[in-house]
């Protein structure tokens, strides 16, 4: 229903309905709650991260350069170097990864080195050659393969061995 104010400004019923949700330019917005997808777009924004996200049914093949957080919904196989790593219930990351900080809900494989906190959910898969500083597994997450806890002086002496070959 179209008030006599929204005639006079010309809006039609459906810019009317949006204005009421959302609030007048002129007025401050109300706060709706966010989708995890629009969080983490706007958490990136909020600390000018480099954010890719990998939606569900997208596959991405190669190496990822140049992130800083990546959010696994669909397929990747790729070498990643990284901040942080997030594969979602679903997701499938298979490769080779260095993060400072991962949090798998979905399925990981392959050689990963997480220098600080490895968190697996309670949906999360983790196989291969797994590193990490410190892990957190809830009832239900599972991890399986040469996995081996490694201090951060151990990460530093890895690091420049691979440096130097």
């Amino acid at each position: 229903m179209r008030s006599n104010k929204d005639d006079e400004r010309g809006l039609a019923p459906s810019e009317s309905a949006s204005r009421a949700l959302l609030g007048s330019r002129r007025g401050p917005a109300m706060d709706l709650p966010a989708l995890p997808l629009e969080r983490a777009e706007r958490a990136a924004r909020q600390h000018n991260d480099r954010l890719l996200i990998v939606g569900a049914g997208i596959s991405v093949k190669g190496r990822i350069e140049n992130c800083d957080r990546l959010v696994v919904e669909g397929r990747v196989e790729a070498t990643l170097q990284a901040d942080e790593i997030q594969v979602a219930a679903g997701g499938t990351f298979q490769g080779q990864i260095e993060v400072n900080s991962a949090v798998i809900a979905g399925t990981l494989e392959g050689t990963v080195l997480v220098r600080g906190r490895l968190e697996i959910t309670e949906s999360g898969r983790v196989t291969g050659r797994v590193r990490y500083s410190q892990i957190a597994i809830r009832e239900g997450g599972r991890i399986s393969g040469d996995v081996q806890v490694q201090s951060i002086e151990d990460t530093l002496v890895e690091e420049a061995e691979r440096v130097r070959a």
